[in-house]
């Protein structure tokens, strides 16, 4: 259970050391960007033939530029 709360950690880390790269064409958070939000739900039965439902929720984000990088 660990290992899978350290993944967005990483992952972050990850994400925040590559803008450095691309430095010499310019700043890589000029351009067009898109961020959508929203949710996903399910209703469902506990189990199979159960009369108590079950109630699950998500939230969808996504964060990205348009075009070539």
């Amino acid at each position: 259970m660990r290992i899978v709360r350290a993944i967005p950690l990483v992952m972050t880390a990850v994400l925040l050391g590559v803008p450095t790269a691309g430095a010499g064409e310019g700043s890589w958070i000029s351009g067009d960007w898109y961020l959508t939000l929203g949710a996903t739900g399910l209703i469902a039965p506990n189990f199979e033939g159960g009369k108590k439902y079950m109630l699950s929720a998500q939230p969808i984000i996504s964060l990205g530029k348009v075009g070539p990088e």
